[in-house]
């Protein structure tokens, strides 16, 4: 199942995360550099492997809002926070995780934004080996 939010609403919206696996930093710097990298599909990395998750976010009104990412288990219970989303050039947010202080198991990504009614939350499934 794909759903496809409504960008036309008022309200906070965060899009479909991208992930781009690396094994070291300057293949991040290449991706970052890069015109149209290609995301990847698998949602299995080694602990070994950086990612660098983009997305794009938005809020009421044109303005940019404030988005938190976490590490989270199976179980929806937070295991740490992840580094605060930068400005991705080319627009969009970015955040550079590292996976090797990650045990092997099953995690989820959380990106969320607002309070109360109008908060957003994106959950990206993926496993570390």
């Amino acid at each position: 199942t794909i759903e496809v939010p409504d960008y036309s609403a008022a309200g906070l919206a965060i899009g479909t995360p991208r992930l781009y696996p690396a094994r070291r930093a300057r293949a991040i710097a290449a991706i970052r550099a890069a015109a149209a990298p290609r995301p990847t599909a698998a949602r299995e990395f080694s602990r070994r492997e950086r990612l660098l998750i983009r997305f794009d976010a938005w809020g009421p009104g044109g303005v940019a809002p404030v988005v938190k990412a976490r590490m989270l288990n199976m179980r929806g219970e937070p295991v740490t926070d992840l580094p605060a989303p930068a400005p991705a050039a080319g627009g969009g947010y970015e955040i550079d995780v590292p996976l090797a202080p990650y045990a092997p198991n099953d995690y989820l990504i959380e990106l969320s934004s607002g309070d109360g009614a109008e908060a957003v939350r994106v959950l990206t499934a993926l496993r570390i080996l």
